[in-house]
């Protein structure tokens, strides 16, 4: 998670300018691995584990581009706000944000690259450039665009290992779960590609889509859960129309995401001036 919780310092500069876990005991409770009989349904000819992580794969939201707008509300530090968004992707690009009060003209953009994040914060007639290595040091987190991304649209990471997994039965729903999972390319923000962290995904036994995504960074005592529900087709794929952040680091913080409008694979624009009268937020 050392690079997840990040996905949240990102929309939590906007909420900071607005306002102006599951612990692993689910994890060590009665585990049972999974075995050929538990998916006999579907009649798998591979290992259980990776013929779970194969379903998860090919159940994946597939797009090119995505434009959505959503309402959220967040607890941070038992301080509640609520605001609007509208968040445009292009995969493995781009990911740009607007953000406003619940009622009310926008405040702050984002426009985050796989190696840059721009800021403008129209409350202060400021502005930032520069890259994830300064957000991790501010926040104290570490999360990376591919994690980003993937938070978002309930995906797995593109970029990480696929082999280190096992996988477990828990409450009715697939657990897979591994420890050490590292990223398979660097990008030159990558400050410590090597960090270890524990990640699990449990999958819905009929959809083999995401619900939960938990990650604990243990060396650093951070964790992010991520819940996925209200699953409703976009273009012929299930996306999830709500999702529930919990983050447990320096600050406690809960964001409840509910989509109102998605649309997917209409090619976007991702506006991104800075005012000249605006002042430049230095390192």
């Amino acid at each position: 998670m050392t690079k997840l919780i990040k996905i949240f310092c990102i929309i939590i500069i906007g909420l900071h300018i607005l306002s102006c876990h599951t612990s692993k005991n689910a994890v060590k409770s009665k585990k049972k691995e999974v075995t050929a009989a538990d998916t006999a349904k579907a009649k798998p000819i591979e290992d259980p584990t990776v013929f779970l992580f194969n379903k998860l794969q090919n159940n994946l939201f597939k797009y090119k581009w995505i434009n959505a707008k959503f309402n959220a509300s967040a607890t941070i530090d038992k301080k509640e706000i609520s605001f609007n968004g509208n968040v445009k992707i292009r995969c493995d690009s781009i990911i740009w944000f607007s953000l406003s009060p619940a009622m009310g003209i926008e405040i702050a953009r984002i426009l985050i690259s796989n190696d840059s994040v721009k800021l403008i914060n129209r409350l202060e007639s400021k502005y930032f450039t520069g890259d994830f290595k300064y957000l991790n040091q501010l926040f104290n987190t570490d999360l990376d665009f591919d994690m980003l991304q993937s938070f978002l649209t309930g995906n797995d990471f593109r970029y990480y290992e696929n082999d280190k997994f096992k996988s477990s039965i828990y409450k009715d729903n697939y657990l897979l779960w591994t420890v050490g999972r590292r990223k398979l390319k660097k990008s030159k923000t990558d400050t410590d590609p090597a960090r270890l962290f524990i990640e699990d995904i449990w999958l819905d036994p009929e959809t083999y889509k995401i619900i939960k995504h938990f990650v604990n960074e243990f060396k650093q005592g951070r964790k992010l859960e991520v819940e996925y529900s209200d699953f409703r087709d976009v273009g012929g794929q299930l996306f999830p129309f709500k999702i529930n952040f919990n983050i447990n680091a320096e600050k406690k913080i809960n964001v409840k995401v509910n989509f109102t409008k998605f649309v997917v694979d209409e090619p976007q624009t991702f506006p991104f001036n800075i005012p000249n009268s605006f002042n430049k937020i230095i390192k």
